[in-house]
């Protein structure tokens, strides 16, 4: 059986591994967005369980905010995944978003609008939380 399914890298960003594709290219309908990086927590006033929702929230926000002004997108599903009970000033926590796009354009249309939303989330999420949290490529 043949394989249908796209994936893409994008290497453009230092601190976060980005890729994107489909799972059916012939028929595509819908894209997923993975946008991965490590975090450690810095001097922060706000608990774990506060720190995660707040960043769910952001998250959702700021791709709304985009892609309301993005044509050829009609709806998206959000999901972050940052474990409250992991985070420690002393280690770093896996974090990762999952992002799907239901589209009416072709998978190989995209590659432009998809780099241009990681680059607005990423600036956005890091410009939030410059004082809360550190952003790391790998846990090492």
């Amino acid at each position: 059986m043949k394989k249908k399914g796209r994936v893409n890298h994008i290497d453009t960003f230092n601190n976060h591994k980005v890729k994107y594709g489909t799972v059916d290219f012939n028929d595509n309908k819908s894209i997923y967005v993975n946008i991965s990086t490590w975090i450690r927590p810095k001097q922060s006033e706000l608990t774990p369980d506060v720190l995660v929702k707040k960043l769910n929230k952001d998250v959702r926000r700021y791709i709304h905010s985009y892609l309301t002004d993005i044509k050829g997108f009609s709806n998206y599903i959000v999901d972050t995944d940052l474990r409250s009970s992991g985070i420690k000033k002393t280690k770093k926590s896996f974090m990762s978003s999952d992002i799907t796009l239901f589209t009416d354009k072709y998978f190989n249309e995209v590659g432009e609008d998809i780099n241009q939303l990681c680059s607005y989330l990423i600036d956005k999420v890091e410009d939030e939380y410059i004082n809360e949290l550190e952003f790391n490529k790998r846990k090492k």
